[in-house]
């Protein structure tokens, strides 16, 4: 891991004053340089950031155990029970990690006011 400059490099760095922080040119300076201190907006189409909770290696995988479980069940007559849990897991993990993203995304909005 990379070591971090101590207090005193970077307030030597910045020319800053432990007491007052920052001259409001320095501000000017460092804000023209790297912008402005804020987060990105990264809106999305909630819609497809729900259907995204589908999509990816693990539900894949249970995408096509429910395939073969509906291809079992109409060749067999057996499987039905295993299609449906395999369905809601599917369906619930999808629901339950787009609510947990769109809780925390809520806390990083609530901050950024």
């Amino acid at each position: 891991t990379a070591e971090l400059p101590d207090t005193e490099e970077t307030r030597i760095f910045y020319s800053a004053d432990l007491e007052h922080g920052l001259d409001e040119k320095a501000i000017e300076t460092l804000r023209d340089q790297y912008g402005p201190n804020e987060l990105e907006d990264d809106e999305q189409n909630i819609l497809l950031k729900f259907l995204s909770y589908f999509w990816g290696p693990m539900p894949i995988m249970i995408w096509v155990a429910i395939i073969i479980e509906i291809i079992k069940t109409a060749i067999t007559g057996q499987g039905f029970e295993d299609f449906i849990v395999l369905l809601v897991l599917q369906i619930l993990n999808g629901v339950v990690g787009f609510i947990e993203e769109n809780n925390a995304g809520n806390a990083i909005a609530a901050l950024k006011d």
